[in-house]
């Protein structure tokens, strides 16, 4: 596959920056102090930016992609920038929702630029390209630990933020070209979940087991940094273990599915990763064991992330943009609620029964799938 001179650049500095920055910011957090109900707010504000997707897609109807991401992108490394100052609980979590207020146009508008440019081949170049995010931030996560250890999270911010700021650069002078047309007409999120019960089923699915898996981040810094008093080297190691676990499970996967039918097998092996994670961190809390945590939760993060692209770009009846801008808005919903909520649960209950819940809506979702999911996959 042969890339564009600087293209692949790009989503390298995105995983450098993730590496750098995004991976640690509940750990710093807590170790700031936060309540569980700040924390909470940090995990959900990745979410943000899914829900502003209508707000991205109005702008490029009236701008240039390129233009539009590269500016939303240099926004938020000056935001990076004045977060690396925050000192205190309460403005560091509002600094870092409005960072990922446009930090999100990432996730909305960086397919549609690479379909701009590459076209028929486009699918096979964001999962190329996500493999350089992936490996990148697999390489400088361990690196930002130490560092952070040592110098404080102000100096990888500021490395964070410059690497933004190339990535910017690159996407604005990136040449894009006319888009074949689609024989398949546009879609609202709307219309699909009415007219299709089949997909209808599957949104359903997915926001109890996401609504699960979300409520557990705000537990998992608790339980690294409060209950093992991991250094940030430590918890490094547990991210980079994580990513690498993904990459290598999102190589096996293309090789193991042949057909459609075969994600359902996929999407239930991940499910079940997930739920021995959370029991890994809820009831045997040492470090060992949160390294084989780890390399379940990059498993089940994979199984999940390669089924909705998978189902998105193989169903006939809908164009993959608009799957994909039904999937983004529905993790943005459950993102902002189920972090909170798994918040609240901590503060009144503790880690150990969010944890216990978190899983069992997790299973919750698994069986519902196992029931009534295969008819799914009759597309």
């Amino acid at each position: 596959m042969t890339f564009k001179r600087y293209d692949p650049v790009v989503p390298i500095d995105i995983g450098l920056t993730q590496g750098l920055s995004s991976a640690f910011f509940t750990v710093i957090a807590t170790r700031l102090g936060a309540v569980p109900l700040l924390v909470g707010i940090i995990a959900s504000s990745p979410y943000v930016g899914n829900l502003l997707a209508p707000l991205w897609s109005f702008l490029t109807q009236r701008h240039e992609i390129k233009k539009v991401l590269a500016m939303a992108i240099f926004l938020a490394s000056a935001v990076l920038v004045v977060v690396s100052f925050m000192r205190t609980p309460l403005l560091f979590t509002l600094a870092i929702v409005v960072y990922f207020v446009f930090f999100g146009a990432w996730d909305v508008l960086y397919p549609a630029l690479i379909d701009s440019i590459y076209s028929e081949v486009a699918v096979s170049v964001v999962a190329r390209f996500d493999q350089f995010r992936s490996i990148a931030y697999t390489l400088v996560v361990i690196f930002s630990g130490y560092v952070m250890g040592l110098c404080g999270y102000a100096t990888t911010f500021a490395l964070a933020a410059t690497s933004l700021i190339l990535s910017g650069v690159v996407i604005l002078h990136s040449k894009t070209e006319a888009a074949p047309s689609d024989d398949l007409e546009k879609a609202t999120i709307i219309s699909i979940i009415k007219a299709d019960p089949h997909i209808r089923k599957l949104v359903l699915i997915f926001m109890v087991t996401g609504t699960g898996m979300l409520m557990m981040l705000p537990a998992i810094p608790v339980v690294e940094v409060k209950t093992l008093k991991l250094s940030d080297a430590n918890i490094g190691i547990l991210l980079a273990v994580n990513s690498l676990a993904y990459i290598i499970a999102m190589e096996v996967w293309p090789r193991v599915v042949r057909n459609v039918t075969a994600l359902y097998v996929t999407f239930s092996v991940g499910l079940a990763a997930i739920a021995v994670m959370a029991l890994l961190y809820g009831f045997f809390p040492t470090y060992a064991l949160l390294i084989v945590a780890n390399v379940f939760c990059g498993i089940g993060g994979s199984s999940i992330s390669f089924f909705w692209q998978t189902f998105s770009i193989s169903h006939p009846d809908y164009r993959t943009e608009d799957l994909s801008s039904l999937h983004l808005f529905t993790c943005g919903v459950r993102g902002v609620y189920a972090p909170l909520l798994g918040a609240l649960i901590i503060a009144l209950l503790g880690v150990k029964m969010n944890f216990v819940l978190s899983t069992a809506i997790v299973l919750i979702g698994l069986l519902l799938f196992l029931i009534k999911g295969k008819d799914v996959f009759l597309v």
